[in-house]
């Protein structure tokens, strides 16, 4: 199934789906169909604008199943949530209301009873549901506006070559490392992975990643800490760490990127005879960002790359007075925005699709997808890695080529990031590379003044004239005054 967006208000045509339902007696089970009929009836983002999708397990779950939100509200957010087991056979929907994008983001976890055939439950939802703590497979029953089942076929288009990276100065790189950590944050950002360390190799960056956790979970910000605590002593001795980031973000609380989570049930109840789940969340914080630029400030300058729902937000917590050594960060997106994963089209509701015509792997092959702000990334880097004009400007303007290269990556590649081309995101970033300022080249302009004496009122004068740029431009100035001038000028 390919991930399809749906960007204007969602209109569904699903009339006859809900005609031909067959309302079961209370003696008789639901058939796939019939319960897929009633999820549809419920789907409440019908008149919703949004990218929607209604997604719903395999097969029903039985009796005494927790089926509850995967993630917590906040990065710090309390460690354990009371869940109330389904008591009979239950079918279980997902309404996906950002479907293709990152977490966090809104979505409703729809329970239908199988005997009776009734909603039972609609929960508010802001991470993907988990059955009995672990993540499930979803099929795809309504995506953006078309039919139950439908899917949108992509245009194929195959990977772009590498480009030559001859431009980049033998040894250039030579004490600048990248270190990976997120791998196991979403089985769909796995291509992330692999895509930026083919990248690292083609640049000849030598690259790292975080590893095992030590929280029972995948590596949190203390573990990054400690690889880069390890990149920059002997025998690898990085002096310029790239840090590179692929996970799920905050909207709300303490800045971070959540890196994995495992859920487990605790074996008790609370008084209301709930069962009570434990969640071991893997964050990496601004704060976490921020304590390693400061303690490793003497041996290594950083850069910082994050493809993660509100990751701008990491650009406002991380300034640039405070953290010298952190001479670039580049962001998937604003601090109020999702990011996507792979997209394979864009839909719109007048029936038309725009197939995303990217270099992304996914277009080809969905296994191989790649997040979009990534890939744009990817792009970006070879760009200008095989271009003496970028490489060349990144070194008359001084400072850390790598930082340079990264900071115009975000622009080189943002016609392969398939998200930014469409304004589903808008990625930020934050250049604090070093090195002399450049200048821009000047521009001549040629004027022609009149000088006139209006009476404007009692004791006030008016001078006009206009400025002409050799490029054509006009720049009409007024100057009032009474006594003194001010300037007024509008292009």
């Amino acid at each position: 199934m390919r991930d399809t967006v749906l960007v204007r208000k969602a209109t569904f045509f699903l009339a006859a789906a809900v005609a031909a339902l067959v309302w079961a007696s209370p003696s008789l089970a639901l058939t796939p169909a019939q319960a897929d009929a009633i999820a549809v009836k419920a789907f409440t983002a019908l008149a919703a604008k949004g990218n929607v999708a209604l997604l719903g397990l395999p097969a029903l779950v039985p009796a005494g199943t927790s089926v509850f939100d995967g993630g917590t509200a906040t990065a710090t957010a309390t460690a354990s949530v009371a869940v109330a087991p389904v008591t009979r056979r239950t079918w279980v929907y997902w309404d996906d209301l950002a479907y293709g994008a990152k977490f966090q983001h809104p979505g409703k976890l729809v329970l239908i009873d199988d005997t009776s055939g009734k909603v039972t439950s609609t929960v508010p939802l802001q991470w993907w549901p988990v059955v009995n703590g672990k993540r499930q497979t979803w099929r795809v029953v309504v995506a953006a506006g078309g039919p139950p089942g439908r899917t949108v076929a992509a245009a194929a288009r195959p990977a772009q070559p590498t480009r030559s990276l001859g431009a980049i100065p033998a040894g250039a790189l030579k004490d600048d490392c990248m270190v990976m950590i997120g791998k196991g944050s979403d089985p769909k950002a796995a291509q992330d992975f692999v895509g930026m360390q083919a990248a690292a190799a083609a640049l000849g960056l030598r690259s790292y990643d975080v590893g095992t956790g030590t929280a029972n979970v995948d590596p949190n910000g203390a573990d990054l800490a400690r690889a880069v605590k390890q990149a920059v002593a002997p025998p690898i001795n990085c002096k310029d760490v790239f840090i590179y980031i692929s996970g799920h973000g905050y909207r709300t609380g303490p800045t971070g990127v959540n890196t994995g989570s495992r859920w487990t049930r605790a074996g008790t109840k609370d008084r209301k005879g709930r069962d009570l789940w434990n969640v071991a969340q893997a964050v990496v914080t601004a704060d976490d960002i921020g304590g390693i630029v400061r303690d490793n400030a003497a041996k290594s300058t950083f850069k910082l790359v994050i493809d993660a729902c509100y990751s701008g937000r990491f650009v406002l917590d991380l300034p640039k007075d405070e953290f010298p050594g952190l001479l670039v960060i580049a962001a998937a997106s604003k601090a109020d925005e999702v990011s996507w994963f792979h997209l394979a089209s864009v839909h719109y509701t007048d029936g038309t699709d725009k197939p995303s015509t990217t270099n992304n792997p996914g277009n080809k092959d969905p296994k191989k997808g790649r997040s979009e702000f990534t890939n744009g990334l990817i792009a970006g880097l070879t760009v200008f890695a095989g271009s003496a004009t970028e490489v060349g400007a990144a070194q008359k303007a001084g400072g850390s080529l790598l930082a340079r290269m990264i900071d115009r990556a975000v622009q080189l590649g943002r016609a392969q990031d398939f998200a930014a081309t469409t304004r589903l995101t808008t990625p930020v970033g934050s250049l604090n590379a070093g090195g002399p300022v450049v200048e821009p080249p000047k521009t001549q302009v040629t004027a022609t003044l009149t000088l006139s004496h209006h009476h404007i009122g009692a004791g006030n004068s008016v001078i006009c004239g206009k400025v002409a740029t050799a490029g054509g431009a006009t720049v009409e100035i007024k100057v009032r005054g009474n006594g003194g001038f001010t300037a007024q000028a509008t292009v």
